[in-house]
């Protein structure tokens, strides 16, 4: 995310606040006149803040953007990355992935993809399912994870919510792609297959046959990032 002048997320809580302010009301007394319009002309600019007549307000794209704040932070906020996580099951194999990309490359566990704005979360799985592997199937979701994953200095490194949902007997051509590849594994033979598994592995495949969908939250720590 872009980083913002600290005059610029004084102008976003400002609007985020009202209906619409005239440049009087949102300009602090104390700062330079010239200074101050550069960075609302920058809001302007980048569609955060749009101006009808002597009037400044809030885009859609700036309420989105500003409703991650409240009153007095000095930094918008990050939140979590959601994505789907992706078990496919054909008769007694499991279908693995081994990451090409980083962070944590080499590591191994389930598909995973990024839900997209205003994605339904099972469109977002058969979609990710499709797009990683050359599978399609349908979707069912099965559990709920938030992972919060730190370095050995406790740096908080990914804040992650899973939805994983599980795909029985998926159809197509198996393909791999340059961010990683995929194997078929015998059920019986996951542990011996998996030489470098991301943390939450283990407590993925134990909550596969549960009845109910399940919630957790975990954080770690790993030197693999």
């Amino acid at each position: 995310m872009k980083d913002f002048h600290p005059l610029q997320l004084k102008i976003l809580q400002k609007l985020l606040y009202s209906d619409g302010l005239r440049y009087s009301k949102i300009k602090p007394t104390k700062i330079e006149g010239s200074k101050f319009a550069f960075h609302l002309d920058q809001l302007l600019k980048l569609k955060f803040v749009n101006k009808i007549g002597t009037i400044y307000k809030l885009t859609l794209l700036g309420k989105e953007l500003a409703n991650r704040m409240d009153l007095g932070d000095k930094k918008i906020e990050t939140q979590a990355k959601v994505s789907v996580l992706m078990v496919c099951i054909k008769k007694d194999k499991i279908l693995l992935y081994t990451r090409l990309k980083s962070p944590f490359f080499g590591y191994q566990g389930f598909p995973t993809g990024k839900v997209k704005h205003g994605e339904n979360i099972l469109k977002a799985a058969k979609r990710e399912l499709k797009e990683e592997t050359g599978l399609i199937g349908t979707p069912k979701l099965f559990a709920v994870r938030h992972y919060k994953i730190y370095d050995l200095s406790k740096n908080l490194l990914e804040d992650k919510i899973f939805f994983a949902c599980k795909f029985i007997d998926p159809k197509g051509v198996l393909r791999n792609n340059p961010e990683g590849t995929y194997k078929w594994i015998h059920k019986n033979k996951v542990w011996d297959y998996l030489k470098k598994p991301v943390d939450e592995v283990k407590e993925i495949l134990d909550s596969i046959e549960n009845s109910e969908i399940t919630f957790l939250e975990k954080e770690y720590s790993t030197r693999g990032f």
